[in-house]
């Protein structure tokens, strides 16, 4: 059973390291920032519009 945490604990550095490297390539790039803070913004409206309808 311990090496199941130790499984556990290597899986979120190793996402945490990939999450880290993608955004820090992300955030080099205008372009691809750009891209990310489009679409962001985007689900983020659609969201509040889904919000405001339903009630």
């Amino acid at each position: 059973m311990e090496n199941a945490g130790w499984t556990i604990t290597g899986l979120l550095e190793n996402v945490s390291s990939i999450f880290n490297s993608a955004s820090g390539l992300i955030m080099a790039n205008p372009v691809a920032s750009a891209f990310v803070g489009l679409s962001l913004s985007a689900g983020g409206i659609g969201l509040f519009r889904k919000i405001i309808h339903t009630r």
